[in-house]
């Protein structure tokens, strides 16, 4: 079983945008508003909505854990993480061995995306002690950069950008089928069909005409909100689908009141975005 310590947001790349007089959230905010759409979500997908395949939820001291067991791709391996850890609450080495035995059970990896206001200073030896090593926050799994909700620059695109119901749920799945980083389908289509319509999501689509090219979502949530569940068929990426859908989402949620959003960019290394395009959250 391979586990990883993500260190979930850069004080390095928010500092910035505190220097243009943004309020930055509270550390809380920050961890959690991802892992509630995550919990959300597996608590949609559930057990047996696909053969083979699970989403399950759990609350450990504050901190949220997702996993995802059944015929999984590589993407959908980013589910099976801890977000929050030591948070809302300091963290105990009991509680770390909780979490292992979790994700050992079904045998699973799993990611640990820990900030650095978690507690006890502690924490991050402690995990690995137990074997949880260390990765970059600008990994392959992601940074978080936050900014205001303040009007997003104009994204040139030829694409049209639609919010979709739960009628348009299979369109959305569908374009999931044809993503190669998002193979197999049977993944997929279960979570785009149950979260579409779900209470708190918004989720879009951009189109070439009729054809539906790329997807995006917005979760909210008490007092947050995320971008995120953005994908582009490989043919149209390039062509200002993710920009236009961020910049969508991004005054959507300003008008649900949120104050910033925070940009989860997906890296293969620093400055070298993956096809997979950003996620994204925002303060309400």
């Amino acid at each position: 079983m391979a586990a990883s310590i993500i260190f979930s947001h850069n004080p390095d790349e928010i500092e910035p945008v505190a220097q243009q007089g943004d309020a930055v959230p509270s550390a809380r905010v920050l961890e959690l508003v991802m892992a509630h759409g995550y919990a959300d979500t597996a608590r949609a997908v559930g057990v047996g909505s696909a053969p083979g395949l699970a989403m399950e939820a759990r609350d450990f001291g504050g901190a949220i854990g997702v996993r995802m067991v059944g015929e999984v791709s590589p993407v959908s391996r980013i589910y099976n993480q801890v977000c929050g850890l030591g948070i809302a609450a300091p963290a105990t080495e009991a509680l770390l061995d909780e979490i292992m035995a979790w994700y050992t059970e079904k045998e699973l990896g799993f990611h640990v995306r820990l900030s650095p206001a978690a507690a006890p200073a502690d924490l991050p030896d402690w995990l690995e002690k137990r074997g949880i090593t260390r990765q970059h926050p600008w990994s392959s799994v992601g940074a978080k950069l936050y900014r205001s909700t303040a009007e997003p620059p104009s994204i040139p695109t030829a694409l049209r950008i639609e919010q979709i119901d739960r009628t348009r749920a299979a369109t959305l799945a569908d374009v999931l089928a044809e993503i190669p980083e998002y193979a197999p389908a049977t993944t997929w289509r279960p979570l785009a069909e149950r979260q579409v319509g779900r209470a708190g999501w918004r989720h879009y689509l951009a189109f070439d005409g009729d054809r539906a090219v790329a997807i995006g979502a917005l979760f909210v949530d008490g007092e947050a909100g995320w971008l995120g569940g953005g994908a582009t068929l490989p043919a149209y990426r390039g062509r200002g689908a993710q920009g236009a859908l961020i910049a969508r989402r991004i005054r959507d949620a300003a008008e649900l009141g949120c104050g910033g959003w925070l940009r989860k960019r997906a890296m293969t290394q620093r400055n070298a975005p993956t096809p997979r395009t950003a996620t994204c959250a925002a303060r309400v």
